[in-house]
């Protein structure tokens, strides 16, 4: 029986690249405030964020991690998730790979810069951003109906949010080596790349 090949699209920050773990260690370092890699997603660190401050300083906090980690040499220093290239080139064998980004146009040179520099662009198919205009249908498109467009069958992502609105695709979210317990209604998640990738080979 020929296996089925899939289209997989792949978040880049917090998935495949370990930005996160940046993002945990400038909270600490400059507000003194212990977050988990983990959670610095938004839809997690906001919330821990206004712990400490007003939503609205939480929010600005938050928002400048577009200037200090997305680009830069935290940008092209990142470390891969554990992981995640072997698992990328392994799931390239059977499957269609893409990545599927809430990156600004001026952050996604970062981005193929440092998949060249992991040897890893040979083994995606594409790059498709909610931030910038699709190539085919000229408008901005969100994560559901990019995976709509390009006919997505499983979608991994670290925020949640962005997995909330897609329907008629398995959704894995990734919470890299949390100790907590989550469940999630709808969601398979994932706390490492091989509970991943048995989840996609027993699809």
């Amino acid at each position: 029986m020929l296996e089925k090949i899939m289209n997989i699209g792949i978040d880049y920050d917090g998935t495949i690249a370990d930005t996160n773990l940046y993002k945990s260690l400038f909270l600490k370092q400059k507000y003194r405030i212990e977050i988990p890699s983990w959670k610095c997603d938004r839809t997690e660190c906001i919330p821990e964020l206004e712990k400490h401050f007003s939503p609205q300083e939480a929010n600005k906090i938050y928002k400048n991690f577009h200037k200090i980690v997305f680009v830069g040499k935290y940008a092209g220093n990142a470390k891969q998730v554990a992981g995640a290239k072997e698992s990328i080139i392994e799931l390239s064998k059977t499957h269609n790979i893409y990545i599927i980004t809430a990156r600004y146009d001026y952050m996604i040179n970062y981005a193929n810069k440092w998949l060249d520099k992991k040897d890893l662009s040979k083994y995606i198919q594409g790059i498709y951003s909610t931030k910038i205009q699709d190539s085919k249908l000229k408008r901005v498109l969100p994560k559901k109906d990019i995976c709509k467009q390009y006919k997505i069958d499983i979608i991994i992502d670290d925020d949640e949010r962005h997995l909330k609105d897609i329907s008629n695709v398995k959704k894995i979210l990734f919470k890299n080596n949390s100790p907590e317990k989550y469940d999630k209604k709808g969601l398979f998640v994932a706390k490492n790349w091989q509970e991943i990738v048995s989840y996609i080979n027993n699809i």
